[in-house]
């Protein structure tokens, strides 16, 4: 619950950032620490933490899609407008905005994320907040929220089955191991009980 809740959280602006953050990673390492923690099998654990791994990267970002569609979707204004530049901002990642110049409201342009295909003179439609509670995307983006949710709802579904169907795994493996061993682990539990009857006969220890 944390991963998607924390991925919603980040499309409402930089002062829900940080707790975006936090709440993201506590979901992301509370899961792997309960997985590492049923599954004994080192094998194992690494093709779980490799099927993991992108649906633990989708949900958060497609939680952020869905929060910012839904707010668009509900409250937000279309504007059709023209692309009047394009920036590219080279990071990690390639990513790509578009100053666009309001058609219906003259003196008026907003910056959206777009992609390598939009170019300068391009007619295109820009919804936005009239709150600025999320940032403007293109109208053909916020339209359709349920889509993103749903995949946002799939990737969620696939880390639960992952790690249950993983943690079961590793749990009745460690079972069969213990039960084909029964030696070691009736020498495990004598041993426990002498070192329990030593405390007792030995206060002072």
């Amino acid at each position: 619950m944390l991963l998607p809740l924390g991925g919603a959280l980040g499309a409402f602006g930089l002062w829900f950032l940080v707790p975006s953050l936090l709440l993201a990673l506590t979901g992301l390492i509370g899961l792997i620490y309960a997985l590492l923690s049923f599954c004994r099998s080192g094998p194992l654990r690494l093709v779980a933490l490799a099927l993991l791994l992108a649906p633990m990267i989708g949900v958060p970002l497609l939680s952020n899609s869905t929060a910012r569609a839904t707010v668009l979707s509900t409250r937000g204004i279309a504007h059709p407008g023209t692309v009047t530049e394009v920036r590219v901002s080279h990071g990690k990642t390639t990513t790509y905005y578009c100053a666009v110049r309001y058609e219906d409201a003259p003196g008026r342009s907003t910056s959206v994320k777009c992609g390598t295909g939009d170019t300068v003179g391009e007619r295109v439609s820009v919804t936005e907040d009239p709150g600025g509670l999320v940032d403007p995307e293109f109208t053909d983006q916020a339209a359709n929220p349920r889509f993103d949710l749903a995949m946002g709802g799939l990737a969620d579904l696939t880390l639960l089955v992952i790690a249950t169907v993983v943690a079961a795994v590793g749990a009745l493996l460690h079972r069969l191991k213990v039960r084909r061993n029964p030696v070691a682990g009736a020498t495990g539990q004598r041993r426990s009980s002498t070192d329990g009857a030593s405390r007792a006969g030995n206060p002072a220890g």
